[in-house]
């Protein structure tokens, strides 16, 4: 994508997978033709009540207030990354969000202005969380895994939400939906 739009990654210090304790240092680097900026996690997570957590969003139990303190045990919370999405929202043209079942979604989305997600939902049974299902209809675009996954989204939006379905390793489905929602044509 980088040699097509200038492409800026944020992300936080914790690595791809969560409870694997790979952590990176915070700052700005290049990789590629990509700047590259990593986030402090505010806290560490804690998987027992994460898991405790996520059973009573499964149940349907739990009310928006644990549903919320739910996403920020379950990570990666980073308050400076969400500072600087409010700092920094005017500087770009679109925003890509990737897994809806995460805190950096769930509280960045709705700090910026257009937003493209791609969910990557994991568990179908979160997706009763009224916190995800709010979320998830703030973007103005998606790109979509698969199939299944872009019937599973488009039962909990309502409305034809404009779409693409990435296949392999192209960027090139985040490039049109980036420019769709640019231009305000989403």
């Amino acid at each position: 994508m980088a040699a097509r739009a200038t492409v800026e990654v944020l992300t936080t210090c914790l690595g791809p997978e969560p409870d694997s304790g790979e952590f990176h240092d915070p700052g700005v680097s290049r990789v590629g033709g990509v700047t590259l900026r990593r986030f402090r996690n505010d806290y560490p997570r804690v998987a027992e009540l994460e898991r405790r957590s996520a059973t009573l969003v499964r149940s349907g139990e739990a009310d928006l207030v644990l549903q919320e303190r739910w996403m920020q045990e379950r990570g990666p919370y980073s308050s400076a990354l969400f500072d600087h999405l409010s700092a920094c929202r005017g500087h770009f043209d679109a925003f890509v969000f990737f897994v809806l079942e995460s805190a950096t979604t769930v509280f960045g989305l709705p700090l910026v202005g257009p937003a493209v997600l791609t969910p990557q939902v994991n568990d179908w049974e979160l997706m009763r969380a009224e916190l995800l299902r709010s979320t998830a209809a703030r973007a103005r675009g998606f790109v979509f895994a698969s199939e299944d996954e872009r019937r599973g989204v488009q039962e909990i939006v309502s409305g034809d939400v404009p779409h693409a379905l990435a296949r392999g390793t192209s960027g090139a489905p985040y490039l049109e939906m980036a420019r769709l929602v640019s231009e305000g044509s989403v």
